[in-house]
């Protein structure tokens, strides 16, 4: 009888050895990498943004989470999942925050998926998978106004 084999798992997917930004960002392609890595620069550079690395179940596994530090309270700012195959950025809203985005200002890129994104409790999960420098610019303006208006509302 043959032993079977076992077989490692990459970093994303192994729940019992929390891994390192590298090792998330390490099957990305050039293209890839170097956008993932700019997106976390420019969050984290928005001035009370922690980041971290966390267990998000068996769909997300260890991703990159960034919280808004206000008055010692964390708010859920956004995610960005390193899935192998394609990172995916989610920024969950808040319906009284989707009614105060100018819509009509935002980049359609931007606009159409918090319109047809998934709605669970009033919270709203818009997710991207970008791919070119300008998407994560459209991100980046995005993650900006949430911030502004959780900082307004306190």
């Amino acid at each position: 009888m043959s032993r079977p084999s076992v077989q490692a798992l990459i970093p994303w997917q192994d729940r019992w050895n929390i891994p390192t930004s590298d090792a998330l960002l390490k099957p990305y392609n050039e293209l890839s990498h170097k956008l993932a890595t700019t997106l976390m620069e420019q969050i984290v550079g928005l001035d009370t943004i922690e980041r971290s690395i966390v267990w998000h179940g068996e769909s997300w596994c260890w991703t990159f989470q960034f919280d808004l530090i206000s008055d010692n309270v964390e708010h859920g700012l956004c995610y960005l999942v390193p899935n192998p195959e394609a990172f995916i950025v989610a920024v969950p809203l808040h319906r009284d925050l989707i009614a105060k985005l100018p819509m009509r200002r935002l980049n359609r890129y931007i606009r159409d998926s918090v319109r047809s994104s998934k709605c669970a409790v009033d919270l709203h999960w818009a997710m991207w998978r970008p791919s070119l420098k300008s998407e994560g610019e459209h991100l980046i303006d995005l993650i900006k106004r949430k911030k502004k208006l959780i900082l307004e509302a306190e």
